[in-house]
């Protein structure tokens, strides 16, 4: 679901048009001759700002710097550029930050330069086929064009407010990711393409795939082209929504991870208050004032104010409040999609080869081909020695040229936001293939010092942008040879962090390597600049939910920038982190071998030693009733599991079907309730040292839980809810989430004292807004001689179909006496804080808090909201990090701990051949390796002769790097404070 921000929207059924003329004072119409109703708001040079958004070098980047510099392009500046807060879930340059960051060039910029053009790319995208100045003449032409379509179009309130076009983005047959109700989608205008530009498929789910007959009527935002001033306007606008549209939760229809969704939210509201105005400014009479219905994803829109469908409006502008001059590439001139156009176009020739020799027969279907087999004059014209095209002999003509067989138009930008798969067998194709031998690739590395970018003010030369390690895929098919030269000088390179990113249909993306078959989730991260994190790693069990898939769902350990460490056995686990057990750093999760039971789990206690290795699963079996949910082998229950170090014993919580008399609140006097239990085990021989069952202290009176329909052995009443134990030395804390409170018990299982969210404890009333319920994770986090510091996650929800309102939750920290004073009306509990993180998270289930980071910095998670938060020692939130979609996965608590481990297994290599040329790549990963500085490369023909190449740094989990073409065996090594410290097995080279 997707939501378009205003100023103000709602939500409406067709009732009543939201702006008819005939509901407003007649205004006489401006009779103007439409082609000159336009004054365009100033006339562009043709000095051009290049602006690309990437954060990071891979392949893809390279091809699109590659290609504008060959064809004489204006040095590029890089937005982004080995920025450290990063938003992965756009390839490594977010579109949500890179609008920012775009905003920002332009308001620099002075005034004398507003003038100029800009064009602002996707860096992972984009490949330029045709050379600056035919997409400077395309610019002009098509602003031109588009103006007088608009005229024509708006009639009289085109003159009276001025409103033109001078933003050209591309065009798109989706409105995605925005929801069809939403203003973004329906509001904006029928595409000007043919309606047979399909034949009778046309606007259909009729086609090679469900939207390739749709015609191009959408924004997409991959590329934009404008004038300074113009862009300084929308992106300003953008920057400013992107804050709104990312403080909406997922209920409101907010797709986070999209500039796209931004994008399509600005042009929605333009086009809404473009036809406002229009209808105000036209008479009844007058022929401007017909809308013929459009299609849009096969929905008929009648309306594009007030469709009769139920839909998301906003309230009328008087004027040119939501103007910004912004009109679409329909014809594919500069740009081309290939996103549901995948058969749109393809790559020909021009030089007296006819066009249909040149289709495959899946063309024929895609479209009735209009190509007329001729260059258009713009190419024609243009001298191949304006371009750094190293061999000037070669024409137009002689290069394949992608074209869209429905329109005839050769684009001067390929965007790639398609099929990925899809890209490489293009790049073959592209016009470069026609350069002999390895002329490209001597161009662009014949000056080492030559800038290709700039960043930051940074001049930046080919090598700083694209490694060694990129070549083949960067040069593969220009001029590489597949022979092997062993005389061939080899550079190893310094290595490069390989990640690959897939969602196969999932809800989320989860990532991809090469060497391991982990596929942890994509981590979305933000943080604060100039902000100092608490050291440590970030250990989380990510678990999938009924009727939601996660990739893999497990015990995972990330880095606080979303790279991972260590990723365990796969299935649904709670509680992991590490602790001291007989003095050793011991890992420790709750693992589930059970039935899936809503609310609680069964299931086992699973320890590791530092080097991964399993020290022991403890398996609890406590004899306990189940009710329907069958025989589990192990019966601990997910809500606690960890060491008592000064002990060296385990806590568990455990869920037991035990019958009772429910009368007194409504229920069966022979009925059932989930006992809430905790139990202290030795690990070493599964022995009980202690058990506490709520039915033998708490009064039914006590729960706040309504017992509605509940209360049989098929839905025991769940009356305590037990969520957290912590032992005390004498005592242990016990928080029940349906009784809003936190017990000091003592060993002999008596309830010493009652700590109540609403107050009705043994500590006097709380202020409003420190009041909790329906609580998570009750810590203490320091003792004192006659008092206790807690901290605790309050929920204020207790589930997804609640009728009362849902409230935000919110983290707490009080002190409290160790003995209050009895029967005092007093307040007894200090409120030490506070902590609401800038986004209300209307967290249902789970959820915990630790207040006692190193350096004062504090930790939360909000259960079913996949997402961890850390907070400065003000309370000032820092960091974020998102795991998934709300409701769809969930982390039950997360933890931040220092840990360091060398795995007992060996390190993982993979090594490959690229397919297009002479090169071999490396992957190395080790799982759980925390301490690996570097990798030492080795290659041979042979087991007994490989040889020792260098080192190359450790990059991220998996680091990939160059073999030699001769390499027949490759085997690395991981280095430690210098030393090698283990090898891979040796990988043999096919």
């Amino acid at each position: 679901m997707a939501y378009s921000l205003t100023a103000r929207y709602a939500f409406y059924s067709h009732v009543d048009p939201v702006v008819h003329p005939g509901n407003h004072e007649k205004l006489t119409p401006v009779k103007n001759d439409p082609a000159s109703a336009v004054i365009p708001r100033r006339n562009v040079t043709d000095n051009l700002h290049l602006l690309i958004v990437a954060g990071e070098a891979n392949v893809n980047f390279c091809r699109t710097i590659l290609t504008a510099h060959v064809l004489g392009y204006p040095t590029p500046t890089l937005l982004l550029w080995k920025h450290t807060t990063r938003d992965p879930m756009i390839a490594s340059g977010s579109q949500l930050t890179g609008i920012t960051a775009a905003a920002q060039y332009f308001r620099s910029l002075p005034e004398d330069q507003a003038d100029h053009l800009g064009l602002v790319l996707d860096g992972y995208d984009v490949w330029f086929q045709l050379p600056p100045q035919v997409l400077l003449e395309r610019y002009k032409s098509t602003i031109h064009d588009a103006n007088q379509a608009l005229a024509r179009r708006l009639g009289p309130a085109a003159t009276t407010f001025n409103l033109s076009q001078d933003i050209i983005f591309g065009a798109s047959k989706r409105c995605t990711p925005n929801e069809p109700y939403t203003v973004a989608c329906y509001a904006v205008p029928e595409s000007p393409l043919p309606r047979d530009l399909y034949g009778n498929n046309t606007d259909t789910v009729i086609g090679y795939s469900t939207w390739s007959s749709l015609r191009q009527q959408y924004l997409e935002s991959g590329t934009a082209i404008g004038s300074i001033d113009s862009l300084r306007l929308a992106y300003g606008q953008a920057s400013e929504k992107l804050v709104a549209l990312k403080d909406h939760t997922e209920s409101q229809g907010t797709d986070h991870s999209h500039g796209q969704a931004v994008w399509n939210a600005i042009f929605g509201e333009q086009e809404f208050q473009r036809e406002v105005l229009r209808r105000k400014h036209t008479a009844l009479d007058d022929d401007h004032h017909e809308w013929q219905t459009s299609m849009m994803e096969g929905t008929v829109v009648d309306d594009p104010i007030n469709p009769s469908f139920t839909h998301e409006t906003m309230e009328p502008g008087s004027g040119r409040e939501y103007e910004y001059g912004i009109g679409l590439d329909y014809w594919s001139q500069l740009t081309q999609q290939t996103s549901n156009a995948d058969s749109d176009a393809k790559f020909l020739y021009f030089n007296g080869t006819g066009v249909f020799e040149q289709l495959d027969k899946s063309s024929a279907f895609a479209c009735p081909a209009r190509v007329k087999g001729r260059l258009p004059d713009d190419i024609m014209r243009m001298d191949l020695h304006k371009t750094r095209i190293p061999i000037k002999e070669v024409s137009w003509s002689d290069m394949p040229l992608y074209t869209n067989l429905c329109l005839d138009s050769i684009p001067v930008i390929i965007h790639h936001n398609g099929a990925q798969g899809a890209r490489k067998p293009k790049w073959e194709q592209l016009w470069m293939n026609r350069l002999p031998g390895r002329a490209l690739k001597d161009e662009i590395l014949r000056d080492p010092s030559r800038t290709f970018a700039v960043a930051d003010a940074q001049s930046l030369t080919w090598r700083e942008l694209c490694p060694v390690e990129l070549d083949a895929g960067v040069f593969q098919g220009f001029g590489e040879t597949s022979e092997c030269n062993p005389d061939d000088t080899f550079i190893l390179g310094g290595g490069l962090e390989q990640v690959e990113h897939s969602s196969e249909g999932l809800p989320w993306p989860f990532q991809i390597f090469k060497s391991s078959p982990a596929r942890p989730p994509v981590v979305k991260l933000t943080q604060t600049p100039n902000t100092k994190l608490a050291p440590g790693l970030i250990f989380i069990t990510l678990y999938q939910t009924e009727g939601y898939r996660v990739r893999m769902p497990g015990p995972i350990i990330f880095t606080d920038q979303g790279r991972l460490v260590w990723f365990g056995p796969t299935g649904n686990t709670a509680n992991f982190r590490w602790q001291q057990l007989n003095g050793k750093p011991t890992l420790l999760f709750w693992m589930r071998d059970g039935p899936a039971v809503r609310g609680h789990g069964y299931g086992n206690i699973t320890l590791l030693n530092q080097d991964y290795s399993t020290k022991t699963v403890l398996c609890p079996q406590y004899g306990l009733t189940t009710a329907n949910h069958g025989d589990p082998h192990c019966e601990a229950d997910l809500h606690e599991a960890h060491v008592v170090s000064s002990r060296n014993t385990i806590i568990t919580t455990a869920y037991n079907a035990t019958p009772a008399d429910l009368s007194s609140i409504h229920g069966p006097a022979d009925g059932w309730i989930w006992d809430s239990q905790f139990y202290e085990l030795d690990p070493y021989n599964n022995s009980i040292l202690f058990r506490w069952r709520a039915s033998d202290h708490i009064p039914l009176a006590e729960s706040r839980w309504r017992i509605g329909d509940q209360g049989s052995l098929a839905r025991p009443y769940d009356l305590f809810h037990i969520n957290s134990v912590v032992d005390l030395g004498d005592h242990y804390l016990v928080s029940s989430r349906h009784c809003w409170t936190i017990y000091l018990i003592d060993k002999q299982g008596n309830i010493v004292w009652r700590f109540a969210g609403d107050g009705k404890g043994d500590f006097g009333d709380l202020p409003q807004d420190a009041r909790f319920r329906w609580q998570h994770d009750a810590r203490p986090y320091k003792i004192g001689h006659d008092y206790i510091d807690i901290s605790l996650f309050d929920n204020q929800n207790w589930g997804i179909r609640q009728k009362d309102p849902k409230s935000a939750a919110k983290l707490l920290a009080f002190r409290l006496p160790i003995r209050p004073i009895s029967g005092s009306n007093e307040t007894q509990a200090q409120v030490i804080d506070i902590i609401r993180p800038q986004t209300d998270y209307q967290s249902v289930s789970q959820g915990a808090f630790d207040n006692n980071l190193p350096g004062g910095n504090r930790l939360a998670n909000w259960g079913d909201i996949p997402i961890l938060t850390e907070f400065d020692d003000s309370g000032r939130e820092i960091w974020s990090a998102e795991f998934g979609r709300a409701g769809e996965a969930h982390i039950y608590r997360g933890f931040k701990q220092e840990w360091h481990a060398t795995p007992h297994t060996r390190p993982d290599l993979f090594v490959e051949k690229d397919s297009a040329s002479r090169a071999f790549f490396g992957y190395v990963s080790w799982n759980g390796a925390t301490d690996v500085e570097g990798w030492n490369i080795y290659a041979g023909l042979s087991t007994d002769d490989v040889r020792r190449l260098g080192r190359i740094g450790k990059k991220g989990f998996e680091t990939k790097f160059n073999l030699p073409c001769w390499t027949r065996f490759a085997q690395v090594g991981a280095v430690e404070r210098g030393q090698e410290v283990r090898r891979s097995k040796f990988f043999q080279v096919i």
